[in-house]
């Protein structure tokens, strides 16, 4: 009994990836699913590297895998005219009678193992025109050979396209969907992004104004949190709905060590929901006038700069 000197890992892999398509004859988009699987081994020599060897194989069949995903395609027809793109043609062909291919490879195996058996046992034993098995042993030759040379001349031949365009056209419906509502149902499927805006208390409204179709509110006596000191702050709100869209501030770190900007300055920064921009520190900013005015300049910026500042109501 041979005694093992080491031992092979498998890994298995599969994994379905959507299609991107656009006809090449009616210019329709749409999106279908191509499945996909992959093997890949890893040897341990003497068991010293069992781990090693499963991380090996799988990674050769991740390898595997993500070559045929990208590279390989599915013969899918156009769910609008029924044309089987020309790049899908080869893959197509791949796959046409498929079976003939497999069929006549197992033949030639089984042939080819009986006289192996023959030659290992030193006796004619399958090939001995009186046993009964002789007919099948012979014919397995020609019966592979002839399977394997009739699949590939039947699949050169074979034209995805020469089916019915109904029938096309109905394959098609079942294994796509429009590319907008593939879109559509990928951006669903995110996680809504939440908006972060400065964190204060208490303030003070200075004054309101209409900029646009935006209200713009501009505030100050601001009770801040968080070691960040508010001086002014504007926030801008669409009307109606009123949902916050800007936010800009003249702030300082209460705990910034000495030197770091000028005693009196403030920075300048904007904030969309998503992000926030440090547009530079200056003394200006700790005046109610200039920051006002740049404050105004920047949410006609950041609004196309199509807005203008219609109403002016002032609270004191």
């Amino acid at each position: 009994m041979p005694v093992p000197v080491g031992r092979r890992f498998t890994a298995n892999l599969s994994e379905s990836r959507p299609k991107a398509v656009n006809c090449e004859k009616c210019q329709t988009e749409f999106v279908y699913f191509m499945k996909r699987s992959a093997s890949g081994s890893g040897s341990s020599i003497l068991f010293l590297d069992n781990q090693g060897a499963k991380l090996r194989a799988h990674d050769e069949a991740s390898a595997k895998l993500y070559k045929r995903l990208n590279e390989e395609q599915d013969p899918v027809p156009c769910p609008t005219c029924g044309w089987v793109q020309l790049a899908m043609i080869p893959h197509a062909r791949q796959q046409y009678h498929a079976w003939m291919m497999v069929l006549g490879v197992v033949a030639l195996g089984v042939g080819l193992a009986f006289i192996l058996l023959d030659f290992l046992i030193g006796e004619w034993w399958f090939l001995n025109p009186s046993n009964p098995s002789f007919p099948w042993v012979v014919a397995a030759f020609p019966i592979g050979v002839s399977l394997i040379v009739i699949r590939e001349i039947l699949a050169r031949r074979y034209d995805p396209n020469a089916l019915d365009v109904a029938t096309r056209r109905q394959i098609g419906a079942n294994r796509t969907i429009p590319k907008q509502k593939f879109d559509e149902l990928v951006l669903a499927a995110q996680p809504k992004a939440e908006k972060h805006w400065p964190i204060v208390g208490a303030t003070r409204v200075v004054r309101k104004q209409e900029v646009g179709s935006y209200r713009a509110r501009l505030e100050d006596t601001i009770e801040s949190n968080r070691g960040i000191l508010y001086k002014y702050l504007m926030r801008v709100y669409s009307v109606p709905g009123h949902e916050l869209q800007l936010c800009i501030t003249a702030e300082r770190n209460e705990f910034a060590l000495p030197g770091v900007s000028e005693p009196d300055a403030y920075f300048l920064r904007l904030y969309t929901g998503y992000e926030q921009s440090n547009l530079g520190s200056s003394p200006d900013w700790a005046e109610l006038a200039k920051f006002e005015s740049r404050a105004l300049a920047i949410v006609r910026e950041q609004l196309n700069g199509t807005c203008a500042v219609r109403h002016l109501h002032w609270l004191h």
